[in-house]
């Protein structure tokens, strides 16, 4: 799917998701899929893409897999082994401080391959850079 960038421009944030892996209480915390919420309804959802360098880009919410009636195999794999799941981090900075602020520019951050390698969101006059480095998504304030 192609993000048609232009339609953020303008919106406010309403609420941000980081996706995490956990392991019971365990949860990494460092790295992740962001999912923004914007007042107007509209999402956009960033993570590692699939070669472990680029960004895949969405104007889908994430939906946990695991979501729903589990079968006995998939509860003892996800006891054990954890799984992805989504954690609302619009309290937390530097998130926190952006809510209600509009969307003032979005720019992919391009590799010399073409590859979509992040984004950059200015939220605001607040820069939050989404990247992509060896499989992982990395999502950070600039100063």
């Amino acid at each position: 799917m192609t993000i048609d960038f232009r339609a953020y421009l303008g919106d406010a944030l309403a609420g941000v998701r980081r996706i995490h892996y956990a392991v019971g209480e365990t949860v990494e915390r460092t790295v992740g899929a962001v999912e923004f919420r914007f007042e107007s309804g509209r999402v956009l959802f960033m993570d590692s893409g699939p070669d472990g360098e680029s960004v895949r880009m969405s104007a889908d919410a994430w939906v946990d897999p695991f979501e729903g009636n589990m079968t006995p195999e998939n509860v003892a794999f996800v006891r054990q082994s954890g799984k992805l799941t989504a954690f609302d981090v619009s309290d937390e900075e530097p998130f926190a401080s952006l809510i209600g602020t509009k969307v003032v520019d979005l720019a992919p951050m391009m590799a010399l391959s073409d590859k979509v390698i992040g984004c950059v969101v200015n939220i605001d006059g607040v820069f939050v850079a989404v990247y992509a480095n060896f499989d992982e998504c990395h999502v950070v304030r600039l100063p």
